[in-house]
């Protein structure tokens, strides 16, 4: 194995996919050794967060008996609901789960940190960063995708009102883009507003869910404000 499993999850590859391809170029220009898996499982998260706990239950046996056939010791994953399963769901259903999982941010802020990853491209411009809920109040990572972004020359980083533990939902966790469709794109577009009250002209999250639904926020309004992920952003300014 290399030194860690990137795992896709359901949501990048799909819906997203540009997430995956400039994660995967961003690793790959600084040297690090990571492997794919062509048959990767759902990590199950979606059957906690809609109530299928014995479905959940069965999907965490047998997600944590492959990884270890496969020999991972290490996951990195692009999606929030993904590390949030494996960090909170995984340990109180399987206790002998043992498995160490990062979020990206948290690998990119140690790129940056032992001199691997090197920013040479300015983006000058006001933005923002959007906590999603499964990374943030979930989990307590706030700090690392701000570090990440502040180290970009000549960004003119600021938070918006609402962030951090107070932020507002995208509206996409949890099944709703689903089931409730129209309660997502009402909880998005307000999202939108506050970055356009604060005359923000990029918003970076750091979630496939929730860039899928305020990228289609700001697209429905016609707002002049750029939505990327978090390895996008670092992509254009390393490449």
């Amino acid at each position: 194995m290399g030194d860690f499993l990137l795992y896709m999850g359901c949501m990048s590859p799909y819906r997203r996919p540009n997430i995956v391809t400039t994660t995967k170029n961003i690793l790959d220009k600084c040297g690090v050794d990571y492997d794919l898996l062509s048959d990767e499982p759902c990590c199950g998260g979606f059957l906690f967060r809609t109530g299928q706990l014995e479905a959940a239950k069965e999907r965490v046996r047998k997600n944590f008996e492959y990884f270890k056939s496969k020999g991972v010791e290490r996951i990195v994953t692009f999606c929030p609901g993904c590390y949030r399963a494996f960090t909170c769901d995984y340990p109180s259903v399987e206790p002998s789960f043992d498995i160490e999982v990062i979020h990206i941010s948290q690998t990119l802020k140690e790129l940056i940190d032992s001199g691997k990853l090197v920013f040479k491209n300015p983006i000058p411009q006001r933005v923002t960063y959007h906590d999603p809920c499964h990374l943030a109040r979930h989990c307590g990572i706030y700090d690392e995708p701000r570090e990440v972004i502040k180290a970009i020359p000549e960004v003119e980083f600021f938070d918006l009102v609402r962030s951090r533990e107070d932020a507002k939902c995208c509206g996409a966790g949890g099944g709703v883009m689903s089931a409730y469709r129209e309660n997502t794109q009402r909880a998005s577009e307000k999202r939108i507003n506050d970055v356009l009250r604060q005359e923000g002209k990029i918003l970076v999250t750091t979630c496939p869910f929730c860039n899928f639904s305020l990228a289609g926020a700001a697209e429905r309004m016609r707002a002049d404000i750029e939505v990327l992920d978090l390895p996008e952003i670092v992509w254009r300014a390393i490449k």
